[in-house]
């Protein structure tokens, strides 16, 4: 069976490529002993794009990256498993288009599995935990995209993310101070497998 790995990038792979021995097939596409490593990029398109190229060579997806957590109790640096995923939708007004509804503008859920976090993605960085519907514990960029194209074509798909920060006004910093960390953390969970 030939496994993908996700990460949208290469900071985030890095400790991964290293652990697995992963060879450069291409500037985004790494071979390993049980499959590929694919760098995305940044956001659903990018995701989306990478993985549309890459369909008919993969059985299985894991994906692997950074989260914001919208709740204190998630653990800055754990790794956890994401059970369901939504995508928040920007409308040209912004996050006003909810303000006298108190809904949000969400694609429907993917349900991954029973146990784990929600995960919500977003077109943009959050720094404002009002932006998020607070159903959810994480926020990313791609997870959605990558659990979207498992769906749509039937392929297992798992989901990892690691809380970089709190989704505030620190978290740019946070998340560059904390990167190499995080990645080495990942591959040392990818390499345990």
């Amino acid at each position: 069976m030939t496994n993908l790995l996700v990460f949208a990038s290469i900071e985030e792979a890095s400790a991964t490529i290293d652990h697995l021995r992963a060879r450069a097939a291409s500037p985004w596409l790494y071979e390993y002993s049980q499959g590929l490593l694919a760098i995305t990029g940044i956001g659903s398109f990018a995701a989306l794009a990478t993985l549309s190229a890459l369909t008919q060579q993969i059985e299985r997806i894991y994906s692997f990256g950074i989260a914001g957590s919208l709740h204190q109790h998630h653990l800055p640096g754990k790794l956890y498993p994401v059970a369901r995923c939504s995508k928040l939708l920007w409308h040209p007004k912004g996050a006003e288009a909810t303000k006298g509804t108190g809904a949000f503008h969400t694609c429907p859920e993917i349900i991954l599995g029973t146990e784990g976090l929600s995960l919500i993605s977003s077109d943009v960085p959050i720094y404002d935990h009002k932006k998020i519907p607070p159903t959810f514990d994480l926020v990313d960029m791609e997870g959605y995209a990558v659990a979207f194209f498992a769906k749509m074509h039937a392929k297992p798909c798992k989901l990892y993310k690691i809380v970089s920060d709190y989704c505030n006004a620190s978290s740019s910093s946070l998340i560059k101070e904390g990167l190499k960390k995080h990645a080495e953390h990942i591959g040392q969970f990818i390499a345990s497998l």
